[in-house]
């Protein structure tokens, strides 16, 4: 027969021990994120190029996409107010999304997702890669600046601006 004391104690302790397992809230590892809604808030398609190919850490390396330009990009307010050309990070690709056939420097089309925060405890944006393909040939994405993984073009100066001389050798642009 147990003693009061050691029941109380052994009682105790279990619950202090399934509290500690418990989830808390805010908390979410990778694969327990929060389901995303039916409808996307917004859903935009662009060309670009391939920055970084999703990679296990450490560092972790997530989807990096050199975008063109969007000009009918819409806030978590509803109001319209583009998006520069940019290099931009896509850490959740949707289900089906293959990657097996790109590399770093591919041109492609995509289409990304937009799920604004709605409730508390959800991030206060995610952006979803819902499709991704490599583009034929002829067509190349619209970007004013040079790709950090585009091959170097040749008939760029590669010698340094010297001070005060006003020429922008060098410079790529």
């Amino acid at each position: 027969m147990r003693s009061p004391v050691r029941l109380l104690l052994a009682v105790l302790m279990s619950l202090m021990l399934g509290i500690s397992l418990a989830p808390m809230p805010g908390c979410l590892t990778k694969s327990e994120k929060p389901k995303l809604p039916a409808k996307p808030d917004a859903r935009y398609t662009v060309k670009g190029i391939l920055e970084a190919l999703p990679a296990a850490g450490p560092p972790k390396q997530e989807l990096s996409v050199h975008h063109e330009a969007i000009p009918d990009f819409v806030n978590s307010q509803g109001k319209a107010v583009g998006m520069s050309e940019m290099i931009m990070e896509f850490p959740e690709i949707a289900k089906g999304v293959s990657l097996k056939e790109l590399k770093v420097g591919d041109e492609i089309e995509m289409t990304f997702e937009v799920y604004w925060k709605h409730k508390e405890g959800e991030p206060p944006v995610r952006w979803v890669v819902s499709k991704l393909t490599k583009l034929g040939a002829g067509v190349h994405p619209n970007l004013s600046k040079p790709s950090e993984t585009a091959p170097a073009d040749k008939d760029k100066p590669t010698q340094p601006a010297k001070p005060g001389d006003g020429s922008k050798k060098g410079t790529g642009t």
